[in-house]
């Protein structure tokens, strides 16, 4: 529904924009002036009217509507001719200025109007008076805070805020004269259907209930929201563009507390050129709190200065369209991390993307990836992947792609894939809804690190456990599945009304709706050959004593044996970090039994044998799985233990031996 609504907005806003406006004129005198901050004079004179500031951070207000006509031509500068000096020009009269003449700012100014802005196809806002860049020029339907501009005490703030009437910036046009300068539009809509062209300069477009300008330390204007809008106000809060803009950088931006906003909306031509090597064109949006969309073209190539970055943030971004950064860095930035509010990545089925690389960023708590091809997660929540499916283990085209902080990963419909979790890759969330999803298509699934779930949508899937763990469910989805290499496996008839799916449960894995699985069988016992007396006099002492066996204990971060409760004397679990009595295992019911499971895994050896008995292949299994689908440890210690009846040596090199075997066995 709200998205319906937008839609139809700005249809009737592009209906205005292209309906003929009849006097809009600049006033022919100072009578409706009024000085509000500081002191000014306005002439108008041959079409042209001059507004000259007498000091700096002055303002003045018009009761008459400002519009630059046809023709006509608006001159604002100090009385000092210093083109450093801000001033601002505020329209009250409750009418929407059109500017369809020439702006010849020769110091910053602020041109504000709360009914709105209009600009038309032939406006130009005139620089070429100016030298030295820096120049710039604002344009609002916000307020500002006139105590602000000369406080009795501290620095000067150009404050804004939204009289929230939901009155646009609607740009036609707009040529500007001029290298290296910055326009600013900041309103609750923005609408940009013309052609905007600010030669190596700036422009920058923010959708915002307040805001603050800023100015960098090479005088560069910036608009920057410190808060999202929130509430009824957040519906009228939105950008789009439909035009075609050309800049060396391009900066918009929305900033509204609404996860269901389509608060930025690119269907236009986005184009940033370098100006130097040392100053490629750069291509910036931000949705705040809200979703963004493109399905227009973004394009920071330049074959003389050098490519350009593209940067994207929203709480959800859907890619189409023309994405074109040539050899530089597409960076993609999703959720809220303040909030924590998850976020989501769309790539379209029509998006065609071109960079050196990209990085994608989930910075909220539960974050998705969707419409990406054969991922392969190598660490927490973190790997690469590829814009297109490659149908089989090509993975050239996924080098150029990384994300981290994605939990839940979902393959584009349409290809085929080869989906990985990589030793030492893991897939976890606090809700347990961490996701590896295929498509519709034949993909394969290969599975050696930890995942809460897996899921085939469609196709005939397989997947192979390559001594990884999924701790939730493995659900095959349609078509005949296959799962392979599963330890001591029992499976149970089929679950759904029309008797497809089969159930099963094993060591690492449970799943539903696979129609045929692989039962990898226990290896055979390994034993070691026996070491030399001097090999045996050369190893370090392991852990001696009357038992001939070997313990296994899960390391943490503190690199000590963790132990639960009540196990050898009643230590504690030691792991890494600060330890209360609510991080005590013995706190959680349902992982005591695994605890106590593993801390009691105890295998026995024949007499001066170091080979694992095949009784025992349950014992280890039950605590690898554990292992691999445990948070809180990071690696096994094994300690062997022998009797005292041979010398020191002999028993030293049996336990290591031991120790070695079932690691190996492990």
């Amino acid at each position: 529904m709200k998205i319906n609504k937008m839609i139809q907005i700005s249809s009737a806003l592009l209906s205005i924009a292209s309906a003929p406006v009849v006097l809009a004129l600049l006033p022919t005198d100072e009578a409706s002036m009024t000085e509000v901050v500081g002191t000014a004079d306005y002439s108008f004179t041959n079409d042209t009217g001059t507004l000259v500031f007498d000091a700096d951070n002055s303002m003045v207000a018009f009761g008459d509507n400002v519009s630059i006509g046809q023709g006509q031509t608006l001159v604002v500068k100090s009385v000092t001719g210093d083109a450093s000096w801000t001033g601002v020009i505020d329209d009250r009269s409750g009418v929407r200025s059109v500017h369809e003449g020439i702006f010849a700012p020769e110091m910053r100014v602020f041109f504000l109007n709360s009914a709105g802005v209009l600009t038309g196809s032939g406006f130009t806002v005139n620089f070429n008076a100016l030298s030295g860049g820096g120049d710039s020029v604002l344009f609002s339907t916000h307020n500002i805070n006139p105590e602000l501009l000369r406080p009795a005490t501290g620095d000067v703030q150009y404050q804004f805020s939204s009289p929230l009437n939901g009155n646009a910036i609607d740009i036609g046009g707009l040529q500007v004269n001029g290298d290296g300068a910055n326009v600013l539009l900041l309103a609750d809509s923005i609408n940009i259907d013309g052609a905007v062209n600010v030669p190596d300069g700036r422009f920058e477009a923010l959708s915002a209930g307040e805001a603050d300008v800023v100015f960098s330390v090479n005088d560069m204007m910036m608009v920057r929201a410190p808060l999202a809008t929130a509430g009824i106000a957040a519906e009228g809060i939105r950008v789009a563009s439909t035009g075609v803009v050309e800049a060396n950088q391009i900066y918009l931006a929305a900033s509204v507390d609404d996860p269901l906003s389509l608060a930025l909306n690119n269907s236009g031509v986005l184009r940033a050129t370098g100006v130097t090597v040392n100053q490629q064109g750069q291509v910036t949006l931000v949705s705040q709190g809200a979703r963004l969309l493109n399905t227009g073209t973004i394009d920071s190539r330049d074959t003389i200065n050098g490519d350009g970055n593209v940067s994207l943030a929203a709480n959800l971004v859907a890619l189409g369209g023309e994405v074109q950064a040539g050899a530089a860095k597409l960076q993609i930035e999703v959720g809220d991390a303040q909030s924590g509010t998850g976020g989501e990545f769309r790539l379209l089925s029509n998006a065609n993307v071109t960079a050196a690389s990209a990085e994608l960023a989930g910075v909220g708590d539960i974050n998705t990836l969707s419409g990406l091809a054969n991922y392969q997660v190598n660490g927490s929540n973190s790997g690469t992947a590829g814009w297109q499916g490659v149908g089989g283990n090509d993975w050239s085209n996924n080098d150029a792609l990384t994300f981290s902080g994605f939990s839940r990963l979902l393959a584009r419909e349409g290809l085929q894939h080869v989906l990985r979790i990589d030793v030492g890759g893991t897939l976890e969330n606090a809700s347990n809804t961490a996701l590896l999803r295929g498509s519709r298509q034949d993909d394969q699934f290969d599975i050696a690190g930890s995942v809460q779930q897996v899921e085939g949508a469609g196709g005939d899937d397989l997947f192979v456990m390559q001594g990884g763990v999924v701790t939730g469910l493995l659900d095959g989805g349609g078509g005949i599945d296959r799962l392979e290499n599963v330890f001591n496996a029992t499976r149970s008839g089929p679950l759904a009304p029309d008797g497809e799916g089969i159930n099963g449960q094993s060591d690492f894995v449970d799943w539903v709706n696979i129609q045929s699985i692989s039962i990898r069988q226990v290896p055979p016992p390994v034993g070691l050959p026996d070491l030399t007396a001097l090999q045996a006099q050369q190893l370090s002492f392991v852990n001696v004593s009357n038992v001939t066996a070997a313990s296994l204990g899960a390391i943490g971060g503190a690199a000590e044996p963790s132990l639960p409760c009540g196990s050898s004397g009643g230590a504690a679990a030691s792991i890494a970090g600060d330890f209360s009595a609510s991080d005590d295992p013995c706190f959680d019911e349902q992982r005591l039994k695994q605890f106590q499971h593993l801390i009691s895994s105890l295998i026995h050896f024949d007499n001066d044998s170091a080979v694992v008995k095949p009784e025992f292949a349950t014992r280890l299994s039950e605590v690898s799985s554990f292992f691999l689908g445990s948070r809180e440890f990071r690696r096994i210690q094994i300690a062997a233990h022998t009797d005292d009846n041979a010398s020191e040596p002999y028993n030293l090199a049996l336990s290591q031996r031991r120790a070695r075997s079932t690691a190996m066995y492990m």
